[in-house]
């Protein structure tokens, strides 16, 4: 079961060395995702932040939390991999780059939306949005709440093995090759990415891109 079914609760975490389910808090179902709605140190307030991310296949579950959140932007930071933010005041504007050997995936659900209808059979969801995958040297803007972005090219870009890459990033890497639709099955859920006018590609050693519409169906 995936995150969608599973769905994104603000509680604390089920221990791990609970065994007796009548004696557990915060008894979660299968795929469920905690998160914590205070956010973190309070250092990075334009959106969500993840790490060690396209390796392990973790967009889903940072769109997933992105929209539940009632956040605009979730940002996932790969390793080896920096975003160096640029915040002055008024903090309505930030701007950022992208330094270090991956990249960046970026969830834009300023104007996205997320649908869940409940049947006897169940609670279905989708999430759409925005996505994009910035390489080192990319940067960006947060200018009161809209988010503009410019893909650069690297004399080196890094290269990834086949099995160092999630799902989401061996898929998606076909937008550069078709510019088209992408669909694929993963995890119980239909991912589907359909590039728009405003959708811009960079091939390098993968595919960088931005602004590319999706949506993720259970």
């Amino acid at each position: 079961m995936g995150v969608l079914s599973g769905g994104v609760y603000g509680v604390d975490p089920t221990s791990q060395r609970c065994e007796n389910s009548a004696q557990c808090e915060n008894q979660l179902t299968d795929g469920a995702m905690t998160i914590n709605p205070a956010g973190g140190l309070g250092l990075f307030n334009f959106g969500l932040l993840d790490t060690h991310f396209s390796e392990r296949d973790r967009e889903v579950r940072l769109i997933a939390a992105t929209a539940s959140s009632g956040q605009s932007f979730g940002f996932g930071v790969d390793e080896t991999t920096a975003l160096m933010v640029d915040a002055k005041a008024p903090f309505e504007n930030v701007s950022f780059t992208v330094l270090g050997e991956g990249g960046v995936f970026i969830v834009d659900m300023s104007k996205g939306k997320e649908d869940i209808t409940h049947s006897r059979n169940g609670s279905k969801r989708i999430i759409a949005g925005e996505a994009s995958y910035l390489p080192a040297n990319s940067s960006g803007q947060i200018t009161l709440g809209e988010l503009k972005l410019t893909l650069e090219s690297l004399e080196k870009p890094a290269s990834f093995k086949r099995n160092e890459q999630g799902k989401w990033r061996q898929e998606s890497g076909n937008l550069c090759r078709s510019k088209g639709m992408i669909r694929w099955q993963n995890g119980g859920n239909i991912h589907v990415l359909q590039p728009s006018e405003a959708s811009r590609f960079h091939k390098l050693r993968y595919c960088a891109y931005s602004k590319v519409p999706f949506v993720i169906y259970d």
